[in-house]
């Protein structure tokens, strides 16, 4: 397996189970050519996951979004319009503060304690 795309598929399934990630909708695409295989691995691998699984054999879609490797991020807003793309290992970690700032909110670490008296 990719051992950098599970590892960002673990940090986006972190970041979909949290309250930050709640209106979000995660899809992992799966370029192998064996459907079957790569639904096992992810149910498997990520029984409890909250994502749906897509089947991009070949990666034409992939492709079609200008990825030049994977694993590939994207985050696309509401309308469809991909506001974040990230290639190669890592990139999830920049998830939360696109997210925020798609929202209009401060990014999750520039937010500050706020009393509750």
């Amino acid at each position: 397996g990719c051992a950098p795309c599970v590892a960002q598929l673990e940090a986006l399934e972190s970041f979909r189970s949290s309250a930050t990630g709640a209106g979000v909708e995660v899809l992992a695409a799966s370029i192998d050519a064996d459907a079957g295989m790569a639904r096992r691995y992810l149910a498997q691998k990520f029984p409890e996951a909250g994502f749906r699984a897509l089947h991009d054999p070949g990666g034409e879609a992939l492709s079609s979004f200008g990825a030049d490797g994977i694993p590939a991020l994207f985050l696309i807003d509401a309308t469809g319009i991909v506001r974040m793309s990230h290639f190669g290992p890592g990139g999830a970690d920049r998830i939360d503060a696109a997210v925020a700032a798609l929202a209009g909110r401060p990014a999750p670490s520039a937010t500050a304690p706020q009393s509750l008296d």
